[in-house]
Order: structure tokens, then C-alpha cells, then sequence
């Protein structure tokens, strides 16, 4: 998958560079945020760079580990190459800062046992450098970069995307629901319709529609099947978190951290990938990840 996808990659990034109508075919064309031009971000053959860099997170934090655990024994800094630039390319800041979130919250649950180790702990401190100095330099320097002036205004809460995917997208599901029953919801194939009445009466918009939906996971469960339906969802998640002990494996910590994270912040409850990545942590996958399998490493960091 790594090396069909680098592949892929590859053939894409001259795109970059011809007119529109050759971008879309591997680029994915928007308006990353107010006041910047429309950017390409690499998308492939999917319909969204989001939805393309949500399927390279198994795969991405599948090597992460493999790395952790001195499993890459050849050419490791070009596999971490190959899974890292097609991220990093799709310039999704919902996936991208829900990975962030989850790798910290991991770190944190686990330092006592990560910092008695050389590696881990220089990988990691090598990692939070180099970002912190890159973000430093990018805010000084060069303070109209899009990824400054994007961070400015999810911060400053004029990110019309961040916006649409979190704040918009909860009050239209609570008034999709609160038009039938707050607690039970508005019930399936609902959204499409109620929404443009509502639309209508709170926004005063009456021409066409680009989209019908909640670009939300938690916002359309919601939407759909009410308070109860997002209490049940919440209970049930955790319910199998404690089941199948997912605590006991990284890998399957850190899934289950970043698509319960990610839920709140975008996707949608038909989402194929959301319920693959769900599974990945519910299930018993890479068993070498377990916490009670973190190498053993001889060289420590001094006390």
C-alpha cells in the first residue's frame, strides 16, 4: 500500500503545477481559509484531501511504531518519508491536528515507562524541537504563510472550515433534531430535507446548495438519532474501549484516541473509513505494539 501510494504520489506532484483542470485529477481544490487563494492539496482519486489523509492514518501509525520498536531495519528514514509527505501534503488540519493530540495524550499516559528509554525518548524530544522551531520560525519570518494564517484563524475562530465542521455543524444538528425531538432526533434521510427550511429561517439563504449534510460525525449522530443516540454512541465506544482492552497496545490506543477525537471535528456517521479505523482499535491487530512488549532497550537515559 505504502510503495503503490508513493507511486501514486509521485505521479501527482508535477499536477501541482499545471492549470486547474489538470490538478483535479490527483489535487483537490479549495479555498484553504480566508484570505488565501484557492491551494491544492493532494487528494489522489478521492473526492477530499480530508477523506485521503484519513485513510493514511492506519498506515501511518502503523510504521510510527514499527519505528518506536526498532522494527525498520532497512531504509527507515525513506519509509518514514513515504508515509509522512502524502500527510503532510493533503494539508488536512482536522487529521492532521487530531494525530498531533492523540501522539501528546499517548506520550502523556505512558511517559514514566517511555522516558526510561534512549530512543523513544529521543525520537519524541527530537520531534517537539523540531516542530516548535519550525513553527517559531514560520510565525516570525514569515507571517503570511498559509499555515500561519490558517492556525490564525482556527484560533481567532474565522476558519469558515473549522467552523463548518465544529461549531456550524453542532447548532444545525441541534435544530435538524429539535425540529421533531431533541431526544430522539429527526430520524434517517431527514437532514436533507429539514435543512433547507432551516437554512431558510436562521441563515436567509435561498439559492442552491453545494452540500445537504452535517460534515460531522457526532453532529449528524445528533442530527439523526437525538441525545439518546449520542449518549448510546459515547457509552458504547467506551464500553468497547474497556472490553478489548485497548489500552494494552499503542497502536490501538492511539486509534481509537484520534477517531474519537476526530468525531467531533468532521466525517460523517456513513463514513467507511471512521468504522475500519474504529474496528482497527477494537480488535487484536499488532499484537507486537503491546505495552508489555516495549523493546528492552539497554542503553537508558541516566537518572
Amino acid at each position: 500500500i505504502v510503495l503503490s501510494n508513493a507511486v501514486l504520489v509521485v505521479i501527482a506532484i508535477p499536477f501541482f503545477f499545471f492549470s486547474k483542470e489538470y490538478q483535479r485529477w490527483f489535487w483537490y481544490i479549495n479555498q484553504l481559509t480566508p484570505g488565501l487563494a484557492e491551494f491544492p492539496r493532494l487528494a489522489l482519486f478521492t473526492y477530499e484531501a480530508s477523506y485521503y489523509s484519513l485513510l493514511l492514518i492506519p498506515i501511518f501509525c502503523y510504521y510510527a511504531f514499527k519505528l518506536l520498536f526498532r522494527s525498520i531495519t532497512h531504509n527507515k528514514w525513506i519509509t518514514v518519508l513515504l508515509v509522512t509527505v502524502p500527510l503532510i501534503l493533503s494539508f488536512s488540519f482536522g487529521v492532521l491536528g487530531a494525530l498531533l493530540l492523540s501522539g501528546i495524550l499517548v506520550s502523556a499516559i505512558h511517559w514514566k515507562k517511555w522516558i526510561k528509554y534512549k530512543r523513544t525518548f529521543a525520537i519524541f524530544a527530537f520531534i517537539l524541537s523540531v516542530s516548535a522551531i519550525a513553527t517559531a520560525f514560520l510565525f516570525l519570518f514569515f507571517p503570511q504563510n498559509f499555515i500561519v494564517v490558517r492556525i490564525q484563524n482556527i484560533l481567532s475562530g474565522h476558519d469558515t472550515s473549522a467552523n463548518g465542521r465544529t461549531i456550524d455543524s453542532f447548532s444545525m444538528a441541534w435544530r435538524v433534531a429539535a425540529s421533531k425531538n431533541i431526544f430522539f432526533g429527526a430520524g434517517l434521510g431527514q437532514i436533507k430535507i429539514i435543512t433547507i427550511d432551516l437554512v431558510h429561517k436562521y441563515y436567509n439563504y435561498w439559492g442552491t446548495f453545494p452540500r445537504y449534510d452535517i460534515p460531522n460525525a457526532m453532529g449528524e449522530t445528533l442530527a439523526i438519532f437525538g441525545i439518546v443516540g449520542v449518549t448510546f454512541r459515547l457509552i458504547l465506544e467506551w464500553y468497547l474501549f474497556f472490553k478489548t482492552r485497548v489500552y494494552l497496545n499503542y497502536y490501538r490506543l492511539t486509534l481509537f484516541i484520534f477517531i474519537f477525537i476526530y468525531q467531533f471535528t468532521g466525517s460523517f456517521i456513513s463514513n467507511i473509513v471512521e468504522y475500519v479505523i474504529w474496528i482497527m482499535a477494537f480488535s487484536s491487530i499488532f499484537e507486537q505494539f503491546n505495552v508489555k512488549n516495549m523493546p528492552q532497550v539497554e542503553v537508558k537515559v541516566n537518572h
